[in-house]
């Protein structure tokens, strides 16, 4: 199984970038936006995507 990261509070996409350069899947969520249009950013409450597996 290869590793999943789901990074709160984030709309940068500076660490989900670096997670995705080292091949893992990575998305970040905030209530904003993402800074840089990403489709790998949940606009929401982080708490309602804990269990989204």
């Amino acid at each position: 199984m290869s590793a999943r990261v789901l990074i709160g509070c984030e709309r940068s996409g500076v660490l989900r970038r670096a997670f995705l350069a080292r091949g893992i899947d990575a998305w970040s969520c905030d209530l904003e936006p993402a800074d840089d249009g990403s489709n790998r950013h949940i606009r929401g409450n982080l708490l309602d995507h804990l269990d989204d597996g």
